[in-house]
């Protein structure tokens, strides 16, 4: 085969058929051209192919943002914030009830000061046994919260089990660093503890749970069973690397939120803030190990 082309840039391609025998020196017979264009129309034609390859793989890779899937995010987090406020309230409600029928119940009678001494003694010491009463229920109920937030969440934020992550672990490549699967439960529930100390610490200086320090921990809450869903169910590695620095900033901030109501209440809620660093430098690494890397935000189904 043979191409030529011509001053005015035209690009001939063509084909012939030698003849090989019957003398050995006669020409063959010249084909008939079977491709004919300029150089800038074959040029653009291949930079169309190339750009079409590109946004294919993008596709592929990345894809269109999908403002649906972030729609239902965003909603099922308001939504958990809203039912486990509507909780709190409900509790603040209970709670004022019940002091006040202790307060009423211990009024002095009798106008002597023995009687008054007697009664004061005795409202001194209900009060007590009701305080203690109270936030032994606040602390079981504070864990309850932090273990099982994801009762008010219209997503399924279960958390994997012990057997489940190591499968998990065999399937998925992990940092050689990565803790054991055992540890994440004990973890989880020594910061349940901690929520709990550190809820009730604010709740004795402010003196209602539906406030703005304790709501900032149930935002975080809500966003880390979102995290959960994106991550267990979902497994998209990609959103959940975005997502779980998401978790960290609202955990800071909660930290931040008890800290300015009482000190102590912010350093005991510390500990959940460093072990959430250590969480996301662990999510970010399995993302990145895991090749093809997912995709960094949620997509539309092509």
């Amino acid at each position: 085969s043979s191409s030529s082309s011509s001053s005015k840039g035209t690009a001939s391609f063509t084909s012939s058929a030698a003849a090989d025998g019957d003398g050995g020196g006669k020409k063959g017979k010249s084909g008939a051209a079977f491709m004919t264009q300029t150089v800038s129309d074959y040029e653009a034609k291949q930079r169309a192919i190339s750009a079409s390859k590109w946004i294919y793989h993008w596709k592929q890779n990345f894809g269109p943002i999908s403002f649906d899937l972030i729609g239902k995010y965003i909603f099922s987090i308001i939504m958990e914030v809203c039912l486990i406020g509507l909780v709190l309230f409900g509790l603040d409600i209970v709670l004022s009830a019940v002091s006040s029928g202790f307060a009423t119940t211990s009024a002095a009678v009798g106008t002597s000061k023995a009687a008054v001494k007697a009664a004061a003694a005795a409202a001194a010491a209900k009060a007590a046994t009701t305080a203690k009463i109270q936030n032994v229920f606040l602390f079981f109920f504070f864990a309850f919260l932090a273990l099982r937030s994801r009762t008010f969440s219209i997503l399924d934020a279960s958390r994997p089990k012990i057997a489940t992550e190591i499968k998990l672990k065999e399937q998925k490549k992990r940092p050689e660093w990565t803790p054991p699967a055992k540890v994440f439960p004990v973890v989880w529930i020594s910061i349940a503890v901690l929520r709990s100390l550190s809820s009730i610490l604010v709740y004795e200086q402010v003196g209602k749970l539906f406030c703005f320090p304790i709501m900032c921990l149930v935002l975080h809450l809500s966003i880390g069973d979102w995290w959960n869903f994106v991550t267990n169910k979902e497994k998209m590695l990609g959103v959940s690397a975005v997502g779980v620095l998401v978790v960290l900033s609202s955990a800071w901030f909660a930290i931040y939120q008890y800290y300015l109501v009482l000190p102590t209440a912010g350093f005991v809620l510390m500990p959940l803030g460093v072990w959430l660093c250590i969480a996301t430098a662990l999510v970010w690494s399995i993302w990145d190990i895991n090749k093809p890397r997912m995709r960094l935000w949620p997509t539309k189904p092509l």
